[in-house]
């Protein structure tokens, strides 16, 4: 039996005590139920479409309550705290899609740098960096700021953002320093958006 979560939507301006979201419950590649918070503190509500939707909830629950589930790591005893670890990795996506997002934003006028989907810091020009470094002299000048303001900084697992900058400019520090977002389209499609294979789940 696996259990997953799909066509899940979660509402940051609604999560004050617990993380208000929507999501479809699907067990053996079937929807089964809905489960939704509503981000003040309650407990998730896990409900059937239908009768056999509850049905499978009922058996979803009988293996959580087992010693068989709980030897499989079934931590959760109700299906509704179960549910909401199944949220988890969708949270991490989703932050992981949104710190792709803002250092995107930055790469244009910026030497971006920081710890990869955790923290995110910037050295910017009032120009884009791709006409800095078409000038004479540009090169040296971020160069410089690379050397002088941001690898000394590069501890504790942070790394400069290489997406903007030539291999011309890379190639002259190690390789460790550098990191490569991937900021390709595919993997910015919004949780509503992601097909039947896409959903996150554990198998029973």
């Amino acid at each position: 039996m696996e259990v997953s979560l799909r066509n899940v939507e979660v509402y940051d301006k609604l999560s004050e005590e617990t993380i208000a979201y929507f999501a479809e419950v699907f067990v053996d590649e079937i929807r089964v139920a809905r489960a939704t918070n509503d981000g003040k503190g309650g407990m998730t509500s896990v409900v059937a479409y239908d009768a056999n939707g509850r049905t499978v909830l009922k058996a979803v629950q009988a293996w959580l309550a087992s010693p068989e589930g709980v030897a499989a790591g079934g931590a959760a005893t109700a299906i509704e705290d179960y549910i909401d670890d199944l949220l988890i990795p969708h949270l991490k996506e989703i932050d992981k899609l949104n710190f792709i997002r803002d250092a995107k934003s930055h790469l244009e006028n910026s030497l971006v740098y920081g710890r990869p989907y955790e923290d995110l810091r910037y050295v910017s020009w009032n120009q884009p960096l791709q006409q800095l470094l078409a000038m004479k002299g540009g090169s040296e000048a971020v160069e410089r700021v690379i050397r002088e303001r941001i690898i000394p900084k590069l501890t504790d697992g942070y790394v400069i953002f290489s997406n903007n900058l030539p291999e011309s400019i890379t190639s002259k520090f190690t390789s460790a320093y550098f990191f490569h977002l991937q900021t390709n389209e595919s993997r910015k499609r919004s949780m509503r958006e992601r097909g039947p294979d896409d959903g996150m789940g554990k198998k029973m």
